[in-house]
């Protein structure tokens, strides 16, 4: 048969547990606090990158010279459309006059004159998309310091583009202050336009 605890020492025990489990709790909390400390929350900015490109200043100046390379590319092509057209009603009004070898050797030249015609389309529309993307560049280069100057500031650890979010709050949105900043160091940029025509490129040289 166990000897009954005295009291005094129930109260030492007691006290004993109670201080194991306090000195249990206090490395728990040191334990938390710990990896707490570890963990960096993120701070996120957001951008919205289209709206910088298309309406700062610098992208108004390149939306304005873009409307008028746009004018002189369809001018152009309009002239070589219009010759064809020309050329097709003729070869339609002559058709009965001209011998079938002549009929069908002026048709096929015609025809080699629509398809080059769709390349000189095709070539041009390339030529415009790459002489804005060459300026916007220009946009792009003076962006990305004032982007890493706020990053920085803000001791920010991701930046994103808002056409990558549903959804973001307007407090982390540093687009209007970025704008700023870029209007104040661009305002212009010149659209030189681009060429791939060899032909075009043998002239200029």
């Amino acid at each position: 048969m166990e000897k009954p605890i005295p009291q005094s020492k129930k109260w030492v025990v007691s006290v004993l547990a109670v201080a194991v489990m306090m000195v249990g709790l206090t490395v728990n909390q040191l334990y938390t606090s710990r990896v707490e400390a570890q963990v960096t929350v993120p701070i996120i900015l957001v951008i919205n990158r289209a709206q910088l490109l298309n309406e700062s200043e610098a992208g108004k100046n390149i939306a304005t010279q873009a409307n008028t390379l746009r004018e002189t590319i369809a001018k152009e092509l309009e002239d070589e459309f219009q010759s064809i057209k020309s050329e097709e009603e003729q070869l339609i009004a002559q058709q009965s006059l001209l011998a079938p070898e002549v009929l069908q050797e002026r048709a096929q030249k015609l025809q080699l004159r629509r398809q080059k015609f769709q390349v000189t389309q095709q070539t041009k529309n390339r030529e415009y998309q790459a002489s804005i993307a060459q300026a916007t560049g220009e946009i792009g280069k003076v962006l990305e310091p004032i982007l890493t100057e706020m990053i920085t500031e803000r001791s920010a650890t991701i930046l994103i583009d808002r056409a990558e979010l549903i959804f973001a709050t307007p407090e982390i949105d540093v687009t209007a202050e970025v704008m700023k900043r870029l209007n104040d160091k661009l305002t212009e940029v010149e659209l030189k336009r681009v060429t791939t025509d060899p032909n075009a490129v043998n002239d200029q040289q």
